[in-house]
C-alpha cells in the first residue's frame, strides 16, 4: 500500500477508533495476564529428548510422579560447635557384632537445644498440615520406629534399630563438622491433590504449601537472637521467589530509568506532550508480548528471565522508534508541511528505517528457534513479539494520534506546558487564538529547507548562501557559493534564511558543492580523508579482544540467577558449602531392575548396593585424575563416599541388604518395606537413588562430575558379581542420572552446539535484509564486518570482565559473577545467547538509520563520501540520544543484584555504546571511504542515484500554499540558483538537490 494511502486509510475516524480501541483492550489485558504469566515462569532448563538428561527425565517420568515439595530448615551452632559428636566411618563387616557399630556418646552441650528446636518444627508443620495434607517430617532427633511401635517388640532391640537408622542417617542430616543439620518436611498430597514444587505459589492446590512456608518463616523470626543455634529456612519454592524477585527488580529498575529517558527523549523533541505518544507505545508493547506469551508458558517452558528482556527490549525499542519518528515529524511540521504531508513524508523516511531495522531483529530473534532448548527458543520469541508489537505501535499509533490530536500534540511553545491547543483551555482564554499547529507556522524561527521532503538536509547546519556573479569570460557565470558571514545582497528579500544551499557544480560529476560545518560533518570529513589511517587503527584496537573472545566458556546453575544481597541467597550458599546444591537440587539415579521381584531379594539388594560403592569410587578416581591435571589441590584430595547414595539398597554408606539380614524380625521387614515404598514405584519395576555431593553440579568442575557419573554407571548397570555368591553374575538392570544440573548442562551443551548455526542464519538475514533495502550488494557485506567487529570487542571485553576477572579487584558488584563464584570467572550460559541476537538487530537499527540518510543524499546528486558527510552530520545527534536511551533502558540491568542480568546488562550496553559512538561515527564511514577507491560507486553497486528532471509539482505546491510567511528569504535563494543556473546553461536544474 502507498505510504499516502496508508495515512488516508489512518485519517478515517473509524480506522483510528479501532486502533486505539485494539491498543487499550491488549494494554488492559496484558496487564491482567502479567501474575499468572510470571507465575508460570520456570527456572529449570528443558532438556533436548535425545540427550542422556532428555532419556532420564523421560524415564524418570514414565516410572514415577513429580518429586514432592521439600523444605529444609537448617539448624547450625552460632559459634561453630558441634551439636553432635560423629562417629568415624563404618567399616561393614559382617562379622564385626552389631552393637559396636553404635557404641559411642553423640551428645554435646547444643544436643538438647537442637533437639527442642527440631521437635518444636515438627509442631509447626503438624498444626498446619496434619489435618488435609501428607507429608513428611524427618530429622535428626526424629528418625527411628520408636514412637509407631512402643511396647510390642523386645525394647533393646529396636532401640538398638533406632540407633542403627540414626547412625545411617548422620551423613545426610549432618555436615562434616557436626555444626548445621537439615530438618526435611515433604508435603506429598494435600485434599486429595497430587504437590509438586512447580506449582508452589501457582496454583490453588498448592496453598497449604505456602502456608507451612509462612508458618515455619514467622517461627524462625520469633526465634531468640541470643539463642546458641540458628534456624534458615530453604526450599526450591523459596529459591524461585528469590530469582523472581530479582527479576522484579530489574524491572522495576528499567521502569523507573524511563523518567531519565523521557527528559532526553523531551529536550530533543522540544514537546513534551509527545512523551504520551511514546508512554503509551510502550505499555502496548509491552502488555501484547505478555498476551502472546501466556499461551506460551502454558504449553511449554519459558525462562523467568523472559519478562525483564520483555520489558528492557519494549521501553528501549519504543523510546528509539519514537525518537526517529518524531524528530522527523517535527522537522517536516516546522519546514511548513501540512499535518498529512509531514506525516507521509515522516513514514517513508524514518518509517522505512523502523520497518527494515525492526523486521531484521524480529528476525534475528526468530533465529534462535535454531537453538533445540525450548527455555531459550522462548526466550527468542518472547522478544520477537516485542519488537513486532513495538514496531505495530510506532507505525500505527503514534501517527493516528498525531491526525486524531493535531493541536494538541503540534504544540511546542514552552515545549508543550502551555494550554496551546486544548480545546477546554481555549474556552477559557488560556491558549492563543489558532490553535498550535498555526500558532507554529507564525511564531517558529525561520530554518525551513526548501523541500518539505528535505528537512534533514536543511538541518544539516551547514550555514552557505548562495548569490549569482557576473559572468566571466567565457560566459558560464557560474554562482558562488559563500560562507554565512559573508555579505551577499539578495534582491528583494532580506538575508536572514541559515538554511543550507548549494548550487550544482559544472564539474564532470555535476554533483553539488558541498561545504558543511558542526562537529560530526568535520569528523565525517577526517574519515573520509583519512580511511587508511583509521582502519588499521581500529583493527588494532580489536585485536586485544580477539584471543579473549574466542576463549569465552560459560558456567550453570542458580547461583548466576539468584540475586546479590538477599538472606535466602546466603542461606542457599550456607546449605551448598555443608551439604552441596543437591540437598535442594539433587541429583538422582533412575534403575529399572531385570524383574519387579528383585527390589526385595537380598541377592539384587547386594549387587546394587556394590554397583553404588563402585561408582563411587570410580568417581572419586577419575576426578582426583582431573585435579592433578589441572593442578587443583582440592579435587586431586576428592572423594565420592557410599554414603553420598541413598536408596532401597543403601542407607548411610551401608547396604540395606545386610542390616535387614542381620535383625531378622518382622520390625525389620517392616523397615525394608518402608525404603522399598520410599524409592520405588507402585509397581516395584523401578527405583531411584539420591546422589549427593558437596560439589558444585552446576559449575564447571560440576561437568566433570557428571560425566564421570554417568561413564561409572554405565560401566556398573549391566552386570557385578555379589560377593556373598562368588562367580555368579547379578544384573542390576539399566541406570539413568537425571536432575536440574544434569538437564542444564546437556541444554547449554546443546545451545553452544547449534550456536554457530544460528549465528550464520542471523548474519545472512541481515544480509538479505540489508541487501534488498537498499537495492545494494556492498552495503550488506560491509554491515555484516562492521557487527563482526563490535560484537568481537563487546564479547572479548565480556571475558576479559567475567571470566579473567579484570574489574573484580574494583569490588563492583556489577562486574562479579556472584556472591560466591560456581566457577573461577565465567559468563553464565545463557548471557550471550540472548544477547547476541539484540546485540545484531540494534547494531543494525543505527547502521540502518544512517544509510537512510547516506542514500537520501546520494539519490539528491551528491558523491558517496558528502552523502556520508551530510548523513553524519544530520544523524549523529539523533543516533547519539538513542545510544543514551538505550543505554539507560538496559542499563537498569546493570543495577539490578541478578548476576545473569548484569552480565546481560554489560554486553547490551557496550554493545549500544559502540554502535553509537563508533560504528556509525568512525567504522562505517571509513568503510564506505574504503569502497569508495573501487571503481564506479562500489558502496551502493548496482543501485543508481534517483534523478529528476523537472522539479516536483508537489514541493511546488507546498511552497506555495504553505510557507508564505517565511517564503522571503527562500524566494530570493531560488531566484539566485535560477538565474545562476540559467546564465550556465543548465536551465532546469532543481534547487532542492543542491539542499544540505
Amino acid at each position: 500500500m502507498p505510504v499516502e494511502a496508508y495515512v488516508a486509510l489512518l485519517g478515517r475516524g473509524s480506522t483510528r477508533a479501532i486502533i486505539g480501541a485494539t491498543a487499550v483492550f491488549l494494554t488492559l489485558l496484558g496487564g491482567m495476564l502479567y501474575s499468572p504469566f510470571n507465575a508460570s515462569l520456570i527456572v529449570s532448563v528443558e532438556p533436548t529428548p535425545d540427550s542422556p538428561s532428555g532419556v532420564a527425565r523421560t524415564m524418570y517420568n514414565r516410572y514415577f510422579p513429580p518429586d514432592p515439595v521439600q523444605l529444609i530448615v537448617l539448624t547450625k551452632a552460632k559459634d561453630g560447635g558441634a551439636i553432635v559428636n560423629l562417629s568415624a566411618a563404618l567399616d561393614i563387616n559382617i562379622s564385626q557384632p552389631l552393637k559396636k557399630w553404635i557404641s559411642f556418646n553423640s551428645s554435646t552441650e547444643l544436643t538438647g537445644e537442637a533437639a527442642g528446636l527440631s521437635h518444636a518444627l515438627k509442631q509447626v508443620v503438624s498444626d498446619s498440615l496434619s489435618l488435609k495434607c501428607r507429608y513428611s517430617f524427618m530429622s535428626y532427633f526424629d528418625v527411628g520406629l520408636a514412637r509407631s511401635h512402643a511396647g510390642t517388640h523386645d525394647r533393646p532391640l529396636h532401640d538398638l534399630l533406632d540407633d542403627v537408622i540414626q547412625l545411617a542417617a548422620q551423613p545426610q542430616l549432618f555436615n562434616k563438622h557436626g555444626d548445621t543439620t537439615l530438618s526435611l518436611i515433604q508435603v506429598e498430597e494435600c485434599h486429595g491433590n497430587r504437590i509438586d514444587a512447580a506449582c508452589v505459589g501457582k496454583e490453588t492446590r498448592c496453598e497449604p504449601v505456602v502456608g507451612v512456608m509462612h508458618a515455619l518463616r514467622s517461627y524462625i523470626r520469633a526465634h531468640p537472637a541470643g539463642s546458641p543455634v540458628v534456624l534458615e529456612l530453604v526450599s526450591f519454592p523459596s529459591v524461585f521467589e528469590a530469582i523472581q524477585q530479582g527479576v522484579d527488580t530489574a524491572m522495576l529498575i528499567s521502569t523507573l530509568s524511563v523518567v531519565p529517558a523521557f527528559v532526553l527523549l523531551g529536550l530533543v523533541l522540544r514537546n513534551l506532550r509527545l512523551l504520551l505518544i511514546t508512554l503509551l507505545n510502550i505499555a502496548v508493547a509491552v502488555s501484547s508480548s505478555i498476551v502472546v506469551m501466556y499461551p506460551i508458558a502454558a504449553a511449554t517452558k519459558v525462562s523467568s528471565e523472559a519478562p525483564a528482556l520483555m520489558v528492557a527490549s519494549g521501553l528501549a525499542l519504543s523510546i528509539d522508534y519514537s525518537l526517529f519518528l518524531l524528530t522527523r515529524f517535527g522537522e517536516e511540521v516546522q519546514a511548513g508541511a501540512s499535518l498529512e504531508e509531514a506525516l507521509v513524508v515522516t513514514l517513508q523516511t524514518s518509517g522505512h528505517t523502523v520497518l527494515i531495522s525492526g523486521s531484521t531483529l524480529f528476525l534475528c530473534f526468530l533465529g534462535m528457534l535454531l537453538i533445540p532448548v525450548s527455555t531459550i527458543s522462548t526466550m527468542g520469541i518472547a522478544a520477537a513479539s516485542t519488537v513486532v508489537f513495538a514496531i505495530v505501535g510506532a507505525l500505527t499509533i503514534t501517527p493516528s494520534l498525531l491526525l486524531t490530536f493535531p493541536d494538541f500534540f503540534t504544540s511546542r511553545r514552552r515545549f508543550g506546558l502551555t494550554c496551546d491547543g486544548i480545546s477546554a483551555c481555549s474556552r477559557l482564554g488560556c491558549a492563543p487564538r489558532g490553535g498550535g499547529r498555526k500558532a507554529i507556522a507564525v511564531a517558529d524561527e525561520p530554518h525551513a529547507s526548501l523541500s518539505a521532503r528535505e528537512p534533514m538536509l536543511a538541518s544539516a547546519a551547514v550555514a552557505v548562501r548562495v548569490a549569482p556573479r557576473a559572468a566571466d569570460a567565457s560566459g558560464s557565470g557560474e554562482p558562488t557559493v559563500q560562507p554565512l558571514n559573508a555579505r551577499v545582497s539578495l534582491p528583494e528579500a532580506p538575508q536572514t534564511h541559515p538554511a543550507a544551499l548549494v548550487a550544482p557544480s559544472e564539474g564532470p560529476a555535476n554533483r553539488p558543492v558541498v561545504v558543511a560545518a558542526g562537529g560530526w560533518a568535520k569528523l565525517g570529513r577526517l574519515t573520509q580523508r583519512f580511511w587508511w589511517l583509521f582502519l588499521p587503527l581500529l583493527l588494532a584496537a580489536a585485536a586485544p579482544f580477539c584471543a579473549p573472545a574466542l576463549e569465552l566458556t560459560y558456567v550453570e546453575g542458580v547461583l548466576s540467577l539468584l540475586p546479590r544481597g538477599e538472606a535466602l541467597t546466603g542461606s542457599f550458599l550456607e546449605l551448598q558449602a555443608n551439604f552441596g546444591v543437591t540437598a535442594v537440587f539433587p541429583s538422582t539415579v533412575v534403575i529399572l531392575p531385570p524383574a519387579p521381584v528383585d527390589l526385595s531379594q537380598r541377592h539384587w539388594l547386594n549387587a546394587s548396593c556394590h554397583a553404588m560403592q563402585r561408582v563411587g569410587r570410580q568417581v572419586t578416581e577419575e576426578m582426583r585424575a582431573h585435579g592433578r591435571a589441572s593442578g587443583d589441590g582440592i579435587l586431586s584430595h576428592y572423594t565420592m563416599d557410599a554414603s553420598d547414595f541413598s536408596g532401597v539398597m543403601i542407607q548411610g554408606g551401608l547396604c540395606t541388604g545386610i542390616l535387614i539380614e542381620l535383625l531378622e524380625t518382622p520390625l525389620a521387614k517392616q523397615w525394608g518395606d518402608m525404603l522399598i515404598d520410599a524409592f520405588a514405584n507402585a509397581e516395584r519395576t523401578a527405583t531411584k537413588v539420591k546422589v549427593t555431593t558437596t560439589l558444585d553440579p552446576f559449575s564447571t568442575i560440576g561437568q566433570k562430575w557428571i560425566s564421570a557419573m554417568r561413564d561409572a554407571l554405565d560401566a556398573n548397570q549391566m552386570v557385578v558379581l555379589d560377593p556373598s555368591f562368588p562367580g555368579e553374575p547379578v544384573l542390576v538392570g539399566e541406570m539413568h542420572l537425571t536432575g536440574m544440573a544434569e538437564e542444564q548442562m546437556d541444554g547449554a551443551a546443546a545451545t553452544f552446539v547449534s550456536l554457530p548455526r544460528v549465528i550464520a542464519l542471523t548474519l545472512l538475514i541481515v544480509m538479505c535484509v540489508i541487501g534488498a533495502a537498499f537495492k545494494s550488494v556492498l552495503v550488506p557485506i560491509r554491515a555484516v564486518l562492521c557487527l563482526m567487529w563490535m560484537l568481537v570487542v563487546t564479547f572479548g571485553a565480556a571475558v576479559l570482565v567475567y571470566q579473567s576477572g579484570v574489574l573484580e579487584s574494583s569490588g563492583l558488584r556489577p562486574f562479579t559473577v556472584s556472591p560466591a563464584p560456581p566457577a573461577p570467572h565465567a559468563l553464565f550460559w545463557m548471557s550471550p545467547c540472548i544477547a547476541f541476537s539484540i546485540l545484531v538487530g540494534l547494531g543494525l537499527d543505527y547502521d540502518v538509520f544512517f544509510m537512510e540518510s547516506v542514500v537520501e543524499h546520494y539519490d539528491h546528486g551528491h558523491s558517496a563520501r558528502d552523502a556520508v558527510v551530510l548523513a553524519l552530520n544530520h544523524t549523529g545527534n539523533i543516533i547519539c540520544v538513542a545510544g543514551v536511551i538505550m543505554f539507560l533502558a538496559f542499563g537498569a540491568l546493570l543495577l539490578g543484584s541478578t548476576p545473569i542480568l548484569n552480565q546481560i546488562g554489560f554486553l547490551l550496553c557496550l554493545g549500544i555504546l559502540i554502535d553509537c559512538f563508533v560504528s556509525t561515527k568512525i567504522i562505517i564511514p571509513c568503510a564506505m571511504a574504503l569502497l569508495d577507491v573501487l571503481p564506479g560507486n562500489a558502496n551502493f553497486w548496482p543501485r543508481k542515484p534517483l534523478r529528476a528532471a523537472e522539479p516536483d509539482p508537489v514541493q511546488i505546491s507546498r511552497v506555495s500554499s504553505r510557507r508564505m510567511t517565511l517564503a522571503a528569504g527562500t524566494a530570493a535563494a531560488r531566484q539566485c540558483l535560477t538565474q545562476g543556473s540559467a546564465a550556465s546553461g543548465t536551465g532546469s536544474a532543481q534547487p532542492r538537490n543542491g539542499a544540505i
